[in-house]
């Protein structure tokens, strides 16, 4: 197996085994008058897949400006919100650690 290879199948399992754990993680920090949190948000990689997002009219309920984002975090009633990461790995990374420090769902 190339080495490659081998460092994209450790970074895809780190993302599933994160996926997991953190609805875990969530349900310990929030305290009881916490502001709002999302409970999922959508990453999506490139411009037009966000634009897609952003013409259907629920998801205008709230903008959250994150620091360390490209775009803001666009939000529906339901707390379900979507932002762009770029693409590949890097600016994944870096939109969800940021995503999580900023609603302090890891420390």
């Amino acid at each position: 197996m190339k080495k490659n290879t081998v460092w994209k199948h450790t970074m895809l399992y780190g993302a599933v085994g994160f996926s997991l754990m953190t609805p875990l993680a969530y349900a310990q920090a929030i305290p009881a008058a916490a502001k709002m949190r999302p409970k999922v948000i959508v990453l999506t990689a490139f411009p037009p897949e966000w634009q897609a997002w952003t013409v259907e009219k629920s998801f205008q309920h709230q903008v959250l400006h994150v620091p360390g984002l490209i775009k803001p975090l666009i939000c529906d009633s339901k707390d379900v919100c979507v932002t762009e990461t770029g693409e590949g790995e890097i600016n994944a990374a870096v939109t969800v650690t940021r995503a999580l420090r900023h609603f302090k769902w890891v420390a």
